[in-house]
C-alpha cells in the first residue's frame, strides 16, 4: 500500500532478492527465529540452474558468490532480500565488503544469477519525508527461470520445507544427536592422571591413553599395573634427577602386557586359595609338635 504525503518525493529503486526464499531456505521453525545462524542448501547437481551457472570459465567462483549472497540474505530484513539496514539496496561493492568475495566476481555473477532465475529484482517505491523512508513494494520482475529452483512440477522435497504454501512438505529442523560420552577421557582425568606420579605432557598422555585404553578391560589393566608399579616409579625420582618416564612414554611401553603382569592374576588367585590353606595347615602341624 502506498502512503501519500503532500510534498513527499517518490523515487523507485530495485532490490535484489533470492527467488522463493521462503520455499527453499525457511521452515516453520526457522521462521520463528529472529536471526538465522545457518541456511540449508538444496542438493541438485543435475538441475538446469546449477549446470548453467557452472558452464562458464568462472562458474565455480560464481557459485561461491551465490552462497555468499544467500548467507547475506539470511541476515537482511526481510530475510531473503539483499537490502541494507538503512533500506537501500545492496550492490556488488557492498556485498563484496560483507562477503570478502572480489567485487568483479559478484558483478559478473549477479546478472547470470538473475538470468538463471535464482535471483530476482523487486522494485521498491520510496517516499522521502523529513528523513523517514516509506516503502511500497511493486511486483518483482523476473527473467528466465531455471526449473531446479521454482518449477512447480518438481516433486523433490526441498530442504527444511514446512509443508505450507511455500513448500511441498519435507524435512524439518532436527536437533543434532548428543555426542556419546568420552569414556577414555573421563577415565584418564579421574583415575589415571591423578595416580601417575609425574605430571607432564598431559595432551600426549591422553593421546596414548586413547590408543591403548579403548576398552574398559584395557583401562582396568592399565590402572592395576600402574598401582603395582608405583613404588618402582617413585624410586626413579632421585637427587641427581627425575628419571621417571613421561606418562605418554609409560603408556606406549605397555607394561601391563609384560609376561609377569599377565601372570599376576593367576598368582594372586593361587595365593588366595590352596597355597594359603596349605601354609596354614603346615604351621598348625608344627605348633602341635612343639606342644607335645
Amino acid at each position: 500500500m502506498k502512503i501519500g504525503v503532500r510534498g513527499n518525493r517518490q523515487r523507485m529503486s530495485q532490490v535484489l532478492k533470492i527467488t522463493d526464499w521462503g520455499k527453499h531456505f525457511e521452515c516453520s521453525q526457522s521462521r520463528n527465529l529472529k536471526a538465522m545462524t545457518w541456511v540449508p542448501i538444496r542438493v541438485n547437481l543435475a538441475g538446469d540452474g546449477y549446470t548453467e551457472l557452472l558452464n562458464h570459465p568462472n562458474g565455480a567462483a560464481h557459485f561461491g558468490g551465490w552462497i555468499g549472497l544467500v548467507e547475506v540474505a539470511a541476515l537482511c530484513q526481510p530475510r531473503g532480500t539483499l537490502r541494507r539496514g538503512n533500506g537501500k539496496p545492496h550492490d556488488a561493492e557492498s556485498l563484496s565488503r560483507i562477503t570478502r568475495i572480489p567485487v568483479d566476481i559478484l558483478a559478473e555473477a549477479i546478472p547470470r544469477l538473475l538470468n538463471i532465475g535464482w535471483l530476482e529484482r523487486e522494485t521498491v517505491a520510496s517516499q522521502q519525508d523529513d528523513g523517514a523512508i516509506l516503502q511500497d513494494t511493486v511486483a518483482p520482475q523476473r527473467s528466465f527461470v531455471a526449473t531446479d529452483i521454482t518449477d512447480s512440477t518438481d516433486k523433490t522435497e526441498t530442504p527444511c520445507s514446512s509443508g505450507d504454501e511455500r513448500g511441498a512438505g519435507g524435512l524439518e529442523l532436527v536437533s543434532p544427536e548428543p555426542k556419546p560420552p568420552d569414556e577414555v577421557k573421563a577415565w584418564f582425568d579421574a583415575e589415571f592422571w591423578p595416580v601417575y606420579p609425574r605430571k607432564v605432557g598431559k595432551p600426549q598422555a591422553l593421546k596414548a591413553a586413547r590408543r591403548h585404553g579403548r576398552t574398559a578391560t584395557a583401562r582396568a589393566a592399565i590402572l592395576e599395573c600402574l598401582k603395582r608399579r608405583l613404588p618402582a616409579l617413585q624410586e626413579q625420582f632421585r637427587a641427581d634427577g627425575d628419571f621417571r618416564p613421561y606418562p605418554a612414554t609409560w603408556l606406549n611401553q605397555t607394561p601391563w602386557m609384560d609376561p609377569e603382569e599377565v601372570a599376576q592374576p593367576a598368582a594372586r588367585k593361587a595365593i588366595g586359595g590352596d597355597v594359603v590353606s596349605s601354609g596354614i595347615a603346615a604351621a598348625m602341624q608344627i605348633l602341635t609338635k612343639q606342644e607335645k
